[in-house]
């Protein structure tokens, strides 16, 4: 009888963790793990484990590169709590002891995320976009729902945007950096 109980609590915490994330985890695109496999050199630079083997229900990586240096942000969701860390290197290196910005609802963070089509973003070079640039900053998402992985490319934003104000995604990206420079206070 106790066994029962315990699954019955589980599988009720599970439900609600899940209803608490409004995420339908079958409508997150999946990608063959040789998408994401490509990042396994940077997660070794960064000290992390490649996401492929990663325990987490949720987790999500925002990798930033630029001329002088790198870094990554992770925010991960175990099945009981939200956890993250930043590492950087070159002129990111000293960011890389932020710690979470505790007032913040992960469950909402997630929401927004969510919202601004995290899972379902295509890669930046199938957008039909006005004007290149050479320089700048770019990113990358790499991510594992369940069992589903999957990562994409853009970058530079904020400048595509100015020429090209009615693509959406472009909107996407830039919110989804800002989320993530508000989990860990970021300028």
């Amino acid at each position: 009888m106790k066994y029962l109980l315990v699954i019955f609590n589980l599988v009720l915490f599970y439900t609600d963790a899940a209803a608490q994330l409004n995420l339908n985890i079958d409508d997150v695109p999946d990608a063959k793990n040789r998408e994401v496999k490509k990042y396994r050199y940077y997660d070794t630079s960064y000290g992390l484990i490649p996401i492929v083997s990663s325990k987490n229900v949720i987790e999500i990586r925002l990798y930033e590169y630029e001329m002088f240096g790198a870094r990554c942000q992770t925010l991960c969701f175990d099945g009981l709590t939200w956890t993250g860390q930043t590492a950087g290197r070159l002129c990111f290196a000293g960011e890389s002891a932020k710690k979470l910005n505790t007032t913040l609802s992960f469950y909402q963070v997630l929401d927004t995320l969510n919202r601004n089509n995290i899972f379902k973003l295509p890669d930046q070079t199938s957008l039909n976009l006005k004007g290149t640039i050479d320089d700048g900053t770019n990113y990358s998402i790499v991510y594992k729902v369940g069992n589903k992985f999957r990562s994409y490319d853009f970058s530079n934003p904020k400048y595509f945007l100015k020429i090209n104000k009615e693509v959406r995604e472009l909107e996407n990206y830039i919110t989804i950096v800002q989320i993530f420079n508000s989990i860990y206070k970021l300028p």
